[in-house]
């Protein structure tokens, strides 16, 4: 199996376009077809309906399109690691809730990156429920996770402790402090990335309302930025971790809406492999101590 028959797999299944990724891959349709049927004749499977509207996945494909973006990622993070060996340089897959990603890491990182020059760093995003399959078949170096692992080929230690809190543009005309009922009622922007803390909020929110379609959902995105952006225009309300909550709301003015006998508590942990730990320690210790400084 090549990689290339991946690739076009991946492009294929991610644009719904033949024509589109033959153009972009510098070859004719009929060659790529043939790739294709190529991929599938090795899995042994279908992957692709073929029709005049275009392509769509297989169930058997969507289970190959998880898989094979994970080969990619490898592939590719092989490949840097290569060439940054060539050029005498470390390199450090650091994977991250994308609160931390966003809004901690990049406070710091240049500053942090003066004392490991010859680093190249890797900063990537959490982006499905991080569980014991997930780790195995990361590529990393240090996860940021509100997840706690004990295994012998992981080193784990608490970062700190947070919680989520309510936060609101000053100018929606709101009361300063609400009940957990009363603030569901409120239009509210959830953040649902596929993570299991955004899961873990889903479901405390839903706890206090038995039908969750009932909730006064103003939209739903992926991406914690843009539903604290939306925030600045938007009469809303939406949740975000306490620590990214005070360094937004100092810069952009945003407010904290109090919210009575109601606590949505959790802990950051990193998480190392351990040969990476015992050959790096001095970073890791660093990397701690910036982000603990940070959050002072």
């Amino acid at each position: 199996m090549h990689i290339d028959n991946l690739k076009y797999f991946y492009d294929i299944a991610t644009t719904k376009n033949i024509s589109f990724v033959a153009k972009k891959s510098h070859i004719s349709q009929s060659a790529l077809s043939q790739q294709l049927i190529k991929l599938e004749d090795k899995l042994d499977t279908k992957l692709l309906e073929r029709s005049n509207k275009g392509v769509n996945l297989t169930p058997e494909g969507e289970i190959a399109l998880k898989y094979t973006k994970t080969i990619l990622t490898s592939y590719n993070r092989m490949l840097e690691e290569l060439h940054a060996y060539k050029n005498n340089k470390k390199t450090v897959n650091i994977y991250s809730l994308s609160y931390v990603k966003n809004f901690i890491l990049p406070d710091f990182i240049g500053d942090f990156k003066k004392n490991f020059k010859n680093y190249k760093i890797n900063l990537s995003s959490i982006e499905t429920p991080f569980n014991e399959e997930s780790l195995n078949s990361s590529s990393f170096d240090i996860i940021i996770s509100s997840e706690k692992f004990l295994r012998e080929d992981i080193v784990c230690q608490k970062l700190f402790d947070d919680e989520f809190v309510a936060i609101a543009s000053p100018k929606f005309n709101i009361k300063d402090e609400y009940s957990i009922e009363e603030i569901l009622n409120l239009p509210i922007i959830i953040v649902n990335n596929n993570t299991n803390i955004s899961k873990y909020v889903e479901d405390k929110l839903s706890s206090f309302n038995s039908n969750s379609d009932s909730l006064n959902v103003l939209f739903t995105t992926d991406s914690p930025l843009t539903a604290l952006n939306a925030l600045l225009v938007n009469e809303a309300i939406s949740f975000a971790p306490k620590t990214v909550a005070q360094l937004y709301t100092k810069d952009h003015n945003l407010k904290e809406v109090k919210i009575s006998n109601f606590a949505l508590s959790y802990s950051m942990y990193l998480l190392v492999n351990r040969s990476f730990y015992m050959d790096e320690k001095v970073f890791i210790d660093t990397l701690k101590k910036k982000i603990k400084g940070f959050l002072k």
